[in-house]
């Protein structure tokens, strides 16, 4: 089946694109009645081919099918947003555990984490730096076996403030610098817009944190 569209010519400036784009578009229903007027209008002495007539339906069937599977993939799409939403604000005033190498420390709490160990390790060390960069304190953790290594700093040398914690290990002889994860607390959250994931403002303006990077919740 061949159809001919033809269209008028109008007044220049008084159609836009994506006026035009709209109407060359077949919505379900529109589909159903070309058929329908295609069936009724056929040549009684030249039937329509039924092979013919069941590829368009077969169209027809992948059409409807592909319009419900978007619709349940935005009702999904909306369901996570508004799940994500109730996570993220649930999250203020607590701390999470995320990918970084600073954390806001206070006096009187240690500032917390880990350390990513990939492998064995004849002694590690962590170096923390204040927000100038000036080396404030060194703690030295000893052997460590792979996995995830737990610390927690503190000095009276140091005040509130960013600090950046460094973790060195001694692999083989040789001296390897190794992933950190930081505690820190979730002062407030930024929706994410157009399905866009939230991000999280941490204590201190350490600054914001994809909420997809949280490793922990405390």
């Amino acid at each position: 089946m061949t159809i001919v569209q033809n269209v008028s010519a109008t007044t220049a400036g008084q159609e836009t694109t994506s006026s035009t784009s709209k109407a060359n578009l077949l919505g379900q229903e529109d589909f159903l009645k070309l058929m329908i007027a295609q069936m009724e209008n056929q040549d009684p002495t030249k039937p329509l081919d039924g092979q013919e007539y069941l590829g368009q339906l077969a169209q027809f069937s992948t059409l409807n099918s592909i319009q419900e599977l978007q619709k349940s993939f935005d009702s999904l799409a909306q369901s996570l947003l508004s799940m994500q939403t109730t996570q993220a604000t649930s999250m203020v005033g607590k701390q999470v555990l995320v990918e970084s190498d600073q954390g806001y420390y206070t006096s009187g709490q240690a500032l917390e984490g880990q350390v990513t160990v990939p492998t064995s390790v004849d002694s590690l060390t962590l170096k923390v730096y204040d927000a100038s960069g000036q080396l404030v304190n060194t703690v030295n953790m000893g052997p460590q076996s792979a996995g995830q290594v737990n610390f927690s700093l503190g000095s009276e040398t140091m005040s509130s403030g960013i600090y950046r914690v460094v973790a060195e290990g001694v692999v083989n002889g040789e001296n390897q610098q190794f992933g950190t994860q930081i505690w820190n607390q979730v002062q407030s959250v930024a929706m994410g817009q157009n399905g866009q994931t939230s991000n999280l403002s941490l204590a201190g303006n350490v600054g914001l944190v994809d909420m997809n990077s949280v490793r922990g919740i405390r």
